[in-house]
């Protein structure tokens, strides 16, 4: 969605979960904080240009975008397989979830 090339993001957690996490990590010699166990600083560079490219109201309407296309995703889908005498997909699988 914030179009890096390469896969990044972020996790918000309360400082007493971030600390049932952190261990000291012998490979950089400093308690580490990252759930993966790394500190890459590409990554968080890239997302906080882009976070700071966007603004508040550009992710917001990049959200908003998202949704829409997702909505009308499923109401494509829906129409074409609710049909009477649609035969099912050659390939692949369609899950409907609830």
């Amino acid at each position: 969605m914030i179009g890096s090339p390469i896969p990044c993001g972020i996790v918000l957690a309360r400082r007493g979960d971030v600390e049932s996490i952190r261990v000291h990590d012998a490979a950089v010699g400093a308690e580490d904080d990252t759930i993966s166990g790394s500190r890459d600083a590409l990554c968080p560079i890239l997302l906080w240009q882009e976070l700071r490219r966007f603004g508040r109201q550009g992710l917001a309407e990049r959200v908003r975008r998202c949704v829409r296309v997702a909505e009308y995703a499923a109401d494509r889908l829906c129409d074409e397989f609710d049909r009477p005498g649609t035969p099912p997909p050659r390939t692949g699988r369609l899950a409907e979830a609830g």
